[in-house]
């Protein structure tokens, strides 16, 4: 067994990780369910591959890119189905992840439904790479779920209507848990285009977004 492989093996674990952390504060520690993160991986993934490939940002500003891309999105989403309760935001946030890889099946400019190829991978998405990311996202999502805005977000997720009578904005925190978790999809979306060297439409499908619940839920 060689260290190519068991050091890949550790680069997708670290590039799915990103993604669940914020998943994670979404569901877990806010109580919404999110069958849409497939779509912000897309966004990051394909934002981050443009702006290296035709605009010559560095890796990292890259995925900065990728991550800003996908929770601008998520603030417009979130303003239109925050309010919806239950199933009715899980089945919003599936439509919105397949109309994101629809939408980017049929744009011309990122590729279409043949997707990008040609992606720099080389110093890109290594190991150290993927370790320091993740160890800063790690440290970040401890310290707001450790802060009083963590808190409130654990109250919403035990009791939405006891959290709005003691004064939490109910509807401000969601927003937030959404667009932190956006904002992590979209910078794993960016580590896995750097890393494949290529992406497709096909790769983002609802498919994703239930195995990271699920990551998510055995976690």
């Amino acid at each position: 067994m060689s260290w190519d492989y068991v050091s890949g093996i550790f680069i997708l674990a670290g590039i799915n990780l990103m993604t669940v952390l914020g998943l994670s504060l979404l569901t877990g520690f806010t109580g919404m369910f999110s069958f849409g993160h497939a779509g912000f991986m897309a966004i990051g993934a394909y934002v981050a591959a443009t702006t290296t490939m035709k605009f010559g940002f560095p890796y990292f500003a890259a995925l900065l890119a990728g991550g800003i891309a996908a929770m601008i999105i998520s603030l417009f989403i979130g303003k239109l189905t925050l309010n919806l309760k239950g199933d009715y935001f899980c089945i919003a946030t599936l439509g919105f992840g397949e109309a994101i890889r629809l939408i980017l099946d049929n744009v011309q400019y990122f590729g279409g439904a043949r997707g990008l190829s040609s992606i720099p991978t080389v110093g890109k998405t290594t190991l150290i790479n993927v370790i320091i990311v993740n160890v800063i996202a790690v440290y970040v999502l401890v310290s707001i779920i450790r802060s009083r805005h963590g808190r409130n977000m654990v109250a919403i997720r035990e009791e939405e209507m006891a959290a709005q009578t003691i004064g939490i904005d109910v509807f401000k925190y969601k927003l937030i848990a959404l667009a932190i978790s956006a904002l992590y999809a979209g910078i794993s979306g960016g580590m896995l285009a750097h890393y494949l060297g290529y992406i497709q439409p096909v790769m983002f499908k609802m498919v994703k977004s239930t195995e990271l619940i699920i990551i998510v839920i055995f976690g």
